[in-house]
């Protein structure tokens, strides 16, 4: 028996700054935010059509808790 459910895909948002993670994303079906604070290229990183964009870190929890 698992210590966690195993949640719903639609419930899952894969947040990173590179485009590795939004390649992770998509090849999971999960929705994806992409740090455009971090690493990634931002040609190949907005080239993946993420679902969200945040700007910084402190973003995050107004789009996860609206």
């Amino acid at each position: 028996m698992p210590l966690l459910a195993k949640p719903a895909a639609e419930e899952v948002l894969v947040v990173g700054d590179t485009e590795w993670d939004l390649f992770f994303a998509r090849n999971g079906g999960l929705k994806s935010c992409w740090g455009a604070y971090g690493y990634g290229d931002p040609e190949e990183c907005r080239a993946l059509r993420p679902h969200y964009v945040i700007a910084a870190i402190t973003d995050l929890p107004k789009l996860v808790f609206p």
